[in-house]
């Protein structure tokens, strides 16, 4: 868990957009398979939010960018490079291609056509859809929790897909996936509950 959300929290490796059962996100139609495109990837294309962080100690914000920086053709297939910026720090997330069944990621920057390809997000899927990927160095356990999620977030209203990843027993992260739109809401909370980290989408570029 931790290494993801430094992956998205820093971009030194995923990200990590999500909701938990608060009033930001209701469950609609759950049962009925999302259609569109589960992330636009264009160079150019931004995802930028600010993440509120709480722990036991403290409360502290900051503004992370999403950005596609480069492509690349490997075979006949396109991939798509995308880096987080924060605080001037700009970190790597990984190489992104859309497949018929889902979103996969390789997430080092060199490994392009060297590393297997991991599945992140099954797109389309249905409830109750488990699996594996090995994604920054660890193995996580991704279930698709819910479909045509209502999400407010400061961009607007968005019918999501619901993600969640786990490593081990050491806390979840929550992806919220809008089709057509990509990262809506991320959430992470650690194993104990006293940290618990939010990003959510204020601002949308699609080229």
């Amino acid at each position: 868990m931790g290494k993801l959300l430094l992956a998205m929290m820093v971009g030194c490796a995923l990200l990590m957009a999500g909701c938990s059962g608060d009033d930001n996100g209701t469950g609609d139609n759950n049962n009925q398979p999302m259609t569109g495109d589960p992330l636009p990837l264009a160079v150019g294309n931004a995802w930028s939010g600010t993440t509120r962080t709480t722990t036991i100690y403290d409360t502290s914000t900051v503004d992370i960018i999403y950005f596609v920086t480069a492509d690349s053709v490997v075979g006949e297939e396109n991939w798509y490079l995308i880096k987080s910026k924060a605080n001037g720090t700009t970190g790597l997330f990984g190489w992104f291609t859309v497949r018929q069944d889902g979103v996969y990621v390789i997430t080092a920057e060199n490994d392009l056509g060297v590393a297997e390809p991991q599945m992140i997000f099954k797109f389309p899927g249905k409830v109750g859809d488990k699996y594996t990927s090995n994604l920054w160095g660890a193995t996580y356990t991704i279930e698709i929790i819910a479909q045509n999620v209502s999400v407010t977030v400061p961009q607007g209203f968005h019918a999501c897909c619901q993600y969640e990843l786990r490593v081990g027993q050491s806390g979840y992260s929550g992806i919220f996936l809008g089709p057509n739109t990509g990262f809506v809401k991320m959430e992470t909370f650690g194993s104990s509950y006293s940290y618990h980290s939010n990003w959510e989408l204020d601002t949308l570029v699609l080229k």
